[in-house]
């Protein structure tokens, strides 16, 4: 904690207050734009992850429709 407080007496001093206020505003504008960019990908991952039984059940019914089979609800009548 003294380190601490011992940096920000010689930002203080020294008057470099708006030169260290651009840079933490940099590098906070840079985080929130990767935790953006990291939650959209996070989000097309969990939708596609949710919707990937509902795609693989339509494409394997459509497939087996084109094919020339007949989709019905009993089996080997």
């Amino acid at each position: 904690m003294g380190a601490f407080l011992e940096g920000v007496r010689v930002v203080k001093l020294s008057a470099w207050e708006p030169e260290v206020r651009m840079a933490v505003q940099m590098a906070r504008t840079k985080e929130l734009a990767f935790i953006r960019m990291s939650s959209f990908f996070m989000a097309g991952n969990r939708a596609l992850m949710d919707a990937a039984p509902v795609i693989v059940a339509l494409c394997s019914f459509a497939l087996y429709t084109w094919s020339g089979e007949c989709v019905s609800g009993c089996v080997g009548v």
